[in-house]
């Protein structure tokens, strides 16, 4: 997320390169190796579940929407402060 951030905002495409770079060589690597697998079956730590990974992505995104939640309480929090400093 940060790569395509930099790439939008700052027009800086060094960060996204390097990603690049990371996924051709290790692409590549496992295929000298002969590891190379595209899909998900056969993978060493992958499931074929759909309910268990359907689990785990909505345990993730409970786990987000709740740092999201307390992360922007906080901010209305240190905003309500500030404001009622400014008055005082």
């Amino acid at each position: 997320m940060a790569a395509i951030k930099t790439l939008i905002v700052d027009k800086n495409s060094a960060m996204m390169q390097a990603i690049i770079a990371l996924l051709i060589s290790t692409a590549l690597v496992n295929l000298a190796l002969g590891q190379f697998n595209l899909g998900f079956s056969g993978q060493s730590i992958a499931h074929n579940d759909m309910l268990w990974n359907f689990l785990a992505m909505l345990l993730c995104g409970c786990a987000l929407l709740l740092v999201a939640v307390v992360l922007a309480d906080s901010l209305l929090k240190a905003q309500r402060v500030i404001m009622t400093q400014r008055f005082l």
